[in-house]
Order: C-alpha cells, then sequence, then structure tokens
C-alpha cells in the first residue's frame, strides 16, 4: 500500500509504504533525517527501500523482501520508502530574487 507523494533525490523518489513482509537488512548506517536515508540508498545499487530505526539515529538500507514461508510476515506492520523511478514528480526548484534599490543623482 503506497501512501505519499513521492520525494525526489536524484531523478529517484521514493513512496510510502506500509507491509508486514521482512525485508534483508543491506547496511545500518548512523543518520538522522530520512532524505539522508535516502540519498545513501540511492548511491548503493543493492538498496531498495529505506527506513529510519525509531529512535531517529540510523539509516536501514533494505533489499528484498524475504519470501521464505517461514519468515513472511512480521509481528507488526512497519513502512519503508521503497526506491523507484517510475511516478515520480519533479517539482520545480526554488529560486529566489533580489532587487537592488536604484539610485539616482541630481546635479545642479
Amino acid at each position: 500500500l503506497f501512501t505519499s507523494i513521492p520525494q525526489l533525490v536524484s531523478g529517484t523518489c521514493y513512496l510510502s509504504q506500509t507491509s508486514s513482509i521482512p525485508r534483508n537488512i543491506v547496511s545500518v548506517i548512523p543518520t538522522i533525517s530520512q532524505v539522508g536515508c535516502q540519498i545513501l540508498c540511492t548511491a548503493d545499487t543493492n538498496c531498495l527501500a529505506t527506513m529510519l530505526n525509531s529512535a531517529h539515529t540510523a539509516c536501514v538500507l533494505l533489499g528484498a523482501e524475504i519470501t521464505e514461508p517461514s519468515s513472511m510476515s512480521c509481528a507488526a506492520p512497519f513502512t519503508t520508502y521503497v526506491k523507484t523511478t517510475n511516478g515520480c514528480v519533479e517539482t520545480a526548484p526554488l529560486t529566489t530574487t533580489t532587487s537592488t534599490p536604484s539610485t539616482s543623482t541630481t546635479t545642479t
């Protein structure tokens, strides 16, 4: 079940997905933000999804779902951000405009 608007990171976006099917763990890396976690996942071809640990101190890079019958379900559903390049919505970059006050001189 995908439940949010994709967030674009380097041409790849991550869709929020709630599931009870466990995934292989690729690695666990200290980080405090979901965006940082997604950047790490984008750089790793083995990473298919991400999630922050419950204390928001480590990024868990996840691989494929585990399909072995004995491990088919987690005790409670969990939310991951699944890496995809389909359905990504690119937003316009933020721009800033600065203005310089005009000056005039009068000669008499």
